[in-house]
C-alpha cells in the first residue's frame, strides 16, 4: 500500500509549515527561546497540467489537496506544548507503468498529527517532538502506519548568537537515527542558520524586500518577496520538491515510488484582517521524473521523464 512523505519534514513543528503557501512562521519558531501561544490554519489546492511521459502513450497528471493546523494547548512562563495535525490528498492520473512493469498508484491520502513541547530555563531550551504519520488508499493496514521522533537543545550566548543540537529517530521514510547541529546568527535585517541536517538564510535589507533560503538535503527553497501598500505581496521562487509513497512493492521491501521535480513560480499575495491571507502562484514545473527505488534516491535506472508543464496553487492561511 501507499504511504506519502513529506522528506522536509525533519521535525515536527518546525517543518511541519515549511513551504506553506504563506511561510511567516517557519521552522525558525522551533529556535525562538521564550514561549509561545498561537494557532495556524491552512489550506491549498495545486493542480499541474497533463503532460506526456516517456515511453507511455497517456498524459501525466498531478493534484494535490493540502489541509494543515496547530494549535497551543499549554503555555506558561517557561514551557509550552502544540499539537497539530494534517490531511493531503495526491492524484497521480495517467496509468502510468514504470520500466519494471511497476504501477504508478492513482491517488493516495495521508493523515499525519505529531506534537512539540518545549522547556525554557535562562538560555537554554530543550524539546522534544513526535510524529505518527498513515497513508494509503483505507488507513487499515499497520504497513502503513509511521512514526518519527526529535530531541532538540538550544543554548543562546547573546542576542545574535545561538548553538543548537538534535537527535532524530526518522521511522517514516527509514528507519535511522540522524544526529544534527548547528548555529544561529540573527538581528533585525539578517537571520542565519548553518548546519545539518538544514540550513536557513533570511535577509531583509529595507523592509519592503526580503530575501529566503532554506536547505534541508535533496528538497530545497528559495523566494524573494517584495512588500506592498494595503497588505499586498508578490514574489518569485523556487523549490525542489521531492514527494516519496511508500508502495506495497513485494518482494522489494521498502521501495519507494518517488515524484522529483523542480518548480518556478511567481506569487501573489493578499492579507486581510486578522493575519489571513490568500495566496496564488502560477509558474512551471521542470527536471521532473517518476521511479521507485530506496529511500531518497536521487537517480534511478526504474525511472519514466515527465515533461515540464505549467502548475497553479491557490491557498488561504491565518494565524491567530
Amino acid at each position: 500500500m501507499l504511504h506519502s512523505i513529506s522528506r522536509y519534514l525533519i521535525t515536527a513543528l518546525p517543518l511541519c509549515f515549511v513551504l506553506p503557501i504563506q511561510a511567516e512562521d517557519d521552522f525558525t519558531s522551533w529556535y525562538n527561546l521564550k514561549p509561545r501561544k498561537y494557532s495556524f490554519f491552512e489550506a491549498s489546492y495545486l493542480v499541474a497540467a497533463n503532460v506526456d511521459a516517456s515511453n507511455v502513450n497517456q498524459e501525466f497528471g498531478w493534484s494535490q489537496s493540502k489541509v494543515r493546523a496547530l494549535t497551543t494547548v499549554s503555555h506558561t512562563d517557561q514551557s509550552d506544548w502544540s499539537i497539530w495535525g494534517s490531511l493531503q490528498h495526491s492524484t497521480l492520473s495517467g496509468d502510468i507503468r514504470l520500466p519494471d512493469n511497476t504501477a504508478v498508484p492513482d491517488s493516495v491520502t495521508n493523515t499525519r498529527a505529531g506534537t512539540t513541547y518545549r522547556y525554557f530555563d535562562d538560555n537554554w531550551m530543550l524539546g522534544g517532538s513526535m510524529v505518527i504519520q498513515n497513508s494509503g488508499e483505507d488507513f487499515a493496514s499497520s504497513d502503513e502506519t509511521g512514526a518519527q521522533g526529535t530531541l532538540m537543545g538550544q543554548y543562546q550566548f547573546n542576542t545574535d548568537w545561538s548553538l543548537w543540537g538534535s537527535l532524530q529517530y526518522e521511522g517514516l521514510t527509514e528507519d535511522a537515527i540522524i544526529p544534527g547541529g548547528g548555529f544561529r546568527y540573527q538581528n533585525e535585517q539578517l537571520e542565519i542558520m548553518l548546519g545539518y541536517p538544514w540550513a536557513q538564510l533570511s535577509w531583509r535589507p529595507v523592509s519592503e524586500l526580503q530575501f529566503k533560503a532554506i536547505w534541508y538535503g535533496d528538497p530545497w527553497y528559495s523566494d524573494v518577496t517584495w512588500f506592498l501598500p494595503a497588505g499586498w505581496r508578490v514574489g518569485i521562487g523556487a523549490q525542489q520538491r521531492h514527494d516519496a509513497f511508500f508502495y506495497d512493492l513485494q518482494p522489494k521491501d521498502n521501495y519507494q515510488i518517488q515524484l522529483r521535480q523542480i518548480q518556478v513560480d511567481a506569487f501573489v499575495s493578499y492579507e486581510l484582517p486578522d493575519y489571513r491571507y490568500v495566496t496564488l502562484r502560477l509558474g512551471q514545473l521542470m527536471d521532473r521524473e517518476i521511479f521507485a527505488d530506496k529511500a531518497y534516491t536521487k537517480n534511478s535506472d526504474n525511472a519514466r521523464d515527465i515533461k515540464d508543464g505549467l502548475v497553479g496553487e491557490l491557498g488561504i492561511s491565518m494565524w491567530w
